[in-house]
């Protein structure tokens, strides 16, 4: 995985997206949500959600306030992105 971000909330990090692979050769977007744990060092695959996740991408910015990420823009197979997503941690809502 490459070209992610990760962000802090509540003492739980959160990765979105991000490119498969190295970025250069034959990676795709992804539009996954992980939560790292530094007290067990696990990763979680979050799909028990509500609302629509962001479409994949990758080169985005993050931001948490609170327990809110909020990811905006970066790049898709398409081209770049300039839409704004949030998820609430706690509540596991996409916006």
């Amino acid at each position: 995985r490459s070209h992610m971000k990760m962000v802090n909330v509540g003492g739980m990090l959160y990765v979105f997206g991000g490119m498969s692979g190295d970025g250069l050769n034959s990676s795709e977007a992804l539009a996954d949500l992980l939560q790292f744990d530094p007290g067990t060092r696990s990763w979680l695959n979050i799909t028990n959600y509500t609302g629509q996740a962001p479409p994949a991408r990758y080169s985005y910015g993050i931001a948490a306030i609170g327990t809110v990420i909020y990811i905006f823009g970066g790049r898709n197979s398409t081209g770049l992105l300039d839409d704004l997503h949030s998820f609430d941690a706690v509540a596991r809502i996409w916006t």
